[in-house]
């Protein structure tokens, strides 16, 4: 977590926690994390508390320049059915989180339900949606100029860090 600038995975490890927790059933985990009106319940605060703990390891350089987002997340189920939530990231933290979508998102992000299952099914979870990033399988878009640059940055840095990952894996292996 410490290499990656992508906070849009913040939003996303929120998902992956949530499904984790119930054996990866999305909607049981979901109903367990917020409320009828989509508010967090006392469990959802504890899985967001449970990220925002990681969430130190963020360089700081990094938290200042990415760490304060509105995202807007699109979940397509395997039934056809859409799943929208939102989190909201202060200094890269997760402040707020929402079964609703926001107003005024930063960035627009969307995936699927078999995407997020084998992502949380992974061994290596970080790295699994990494590669769903980079194949397109997670999707994630800015909303105004300032988002917009800040995740084309975001890309240009996951391109090096995806490049450096790569060597890597090819030197020790």
């Amino acid at each position: 977590m410490k290499r990656t600038a992508l906070f849009v995975v913040l939003g996303f490890l929120f998902v992956f926690l949530l499904s984790n927790s119930f054996g990866f059933e999305l909607r049981e985990s979901l109903n367990a994390a917020f409320d009828a009106n989509g508010e967090l319940t006392a469990w959802g605060i504890e899985k967001v508390n449970e990220i925002n703990s990681v969430s130190g390891s963020i360089p700081d350089e990094m938290r200042a320049i990415f760490g304060d987002e509105r995202i807007n997340i699109a979940v397509e189920a395997e039934n056809g059915e859409e799943i929208l939530g939102c989190v909201i990231l202060r200094d890269g933290k997760i402040i707020e989180a929402k079964k609703a979508f926001l107003s005024n998102p930063t960035i627009n992000a969307r995936t699927t339900e078999g995407t997020v299952k084998e992502i949380a099914e992974s061994e290596s979870q970080v790295l699994e949606m990494q590669k769903a990033l980079n194949d397109g399988r997670i999707t994630y878009e800015p909303v105004g100029v300032v988002a917009t640059i800040k995740v084309t940055v975001i890309k240009i840095l996951n391109s090096i860090f995806s490049f450096f990952t790569g060597m890597a894996s090819l030197i020790w292996h």
